[in-house]
């Protein structure tokens, strides 16, 4: 998941991908994607809210 692969890449840390609840695509001059993810960043999953394009900047993970 790139989400969580840009987080861990700007934060240094070690989130773990594990499911996507729902993903939304929107075609403008680029594909803009919103997702809310789950995902493990210490033992307990979190819920987490992705936005960004495919070919720009990806925000970090919101929590839920």
């Amino acid at each position: 998941m790139f989400a969580v692969l840009a987080y861990n890449n700007s934060t240094a840390s070690s989130m773990f991908f594990f499911t996507v609840f729902q993903a939304q695509a929107q075609i403008t001059e680029g594909l803009n994607v919103r997702m809310v993810i789950q995902a493990l960043e210490s033992k307990l999953p979190n819920t987490y809210l992705c936005v960004g394009e495919t070919m720009g900047e990806l925000q970090e993970p919101y929590l839920l």
